[in-house]
């Protein structure tokens, strides 16, 4: 009985000994950028199993009474989520990317998770480059082609996720409701903006990997905020052209006698002495029915692809400068939209 009692203490002590052992040579030789990935992978994933999931998805918009129309450059390895978050849970079933000179042309590669039936792609060489921020055109060029289609177009990045907020409404029924107004001829939604979380290498999911955002400044009502910034959802019969004023691709030029309006339906004046009419914000901040979640940096390693690739989408504004300025701003968690499976 003794020697089976000592040779179990042994087993205890050698037991945990081995598996120390047989992890140093699993990962020997790894590089840091790979077991950081694996670290950033289990932390993902910790932090995930803490959050309720959103595993329903809403019907589908099958008459595409709503689009959405994405101007996207190189950026084949961010859309394949934000397709599958806007199929699922905002219900679209029309997207229009306007590749502006990818190489390889985004239409060359294959996005899972949704019937490649509903993503129409036109391109642009660079050859075709129009305006110093070429998204203006692409915006423009958008509406001419497909506008006609639709009831309304909503002009995102790939980086923007739209959430709708109560689970007892949808895009369709939030903007049918907005046309009660016959003058309403833009919906303009705030941004909730997220930061790198601190992340050096891309993470497997951008929703759930950026849970970190900055915070609407309560202080100053969202005025010194950039949530305060916001992206349209413009109805194709109001719908003039994206230039107005000091360009800018977050609210477009309506025809007269038309209205921008908040989730709310109120018209919003914010910003008109600087920017015009319809101003690129809306302060105070609100996010009662929907959500503009902007992942605007990434992890630094994404950021600088994005800074090689933005040269006429976003000139000067993707620079270090801007990134290390964008993790610096006061931030509080953020994490709804780690909550969407798929």
């Amino acid at each position: 009985m003794l020697a089976v009692a000592s040779s179990r203490r042994i087993a205890l002590v050698l037991v945990p000994f081995f598996f120390l052992l047989w992890a140093s040579y699993s990962f020997y030789g790894q590089d840091q950028y790979s077991v950081g990935n694996l670290l950033d992978t289990v932390k993902t994933c910790s932090a995930s199993t803490a959050i309720s999931t959103t595993a329903l998805t809403v019907p589908g918009d099958e008459e595409e009474y709503v689009a959405i129309c994405f101007t996207a450059k190189n950026e084949s390895l961010n859309m394949p989520e934000s397709f599958v978050h806007h199929y699922h849970h905002v219900g679209i079933r029309r997207f229009y990317i306007m590749d502006d000179g990818s190489e390889p042309p985004l239409s060359t590669y294959s996005y899972p998770g949704i019937p490649r039936e509903h993503i129409t792609f036109v391109y642009y060489p660079k050859e075709q480059h129009h305006e110093h921020n070429n998204q203006l055109f692409l915006n423009d060029e958008c509406h001419r082609l497909f506008g006609k289609r639709h009831r309304w177009m909503a002009h995102f990045d790939v980086d923007e996720y739209l959430e709708i907020v109560r689970r007892n409404e949808t895009l369709i029924s939030i903007l049918k409701g907005l046309e009660t107004d016959p003058r309403v001829g833009q919906l303009s939604v705030n941004w909730q903006v997220h930061n790198s979380n601190n992340r050096e290498v891309r993470q497997p999911s951008i929703r759930k990997g950026y849970t970190s955002c900055i915070d609407d400044d309560p202080a100053s009502g969202g005025a010194n905020s950039r949530n305060k910034h916001v992206k349209s959802i413009v109805r194709n019969d109001r719908f003039l052209d994206s230039s107005y004023g000091q360009m800018h691709p977050h609210t477009f030029k309506l025809r007269e006698g038309s209205i921008t309006v908040g989730e709310d339906g109120r018209e919003f004046e914010t910003g008109k002495e600087e920017w015009g009419m319809p101003p690129p914000f809306r302060w105070p901040i609100t996010r009662n029915r929907l959500t503009l979640h902007h992942f605007n940096i990434k992890s630094r390693a994404e950021y600088e692809e994005k800074m090689s690739r933005s040269q006429h989408i976003e000139a000067g504004k993707t620079t270090w400068d801007f990134f290390e300025e964008e993790n610096k701003v006061p931030r509080w968690e953020c994490r709804e939209m780690a909550s969407y499976n798929p």
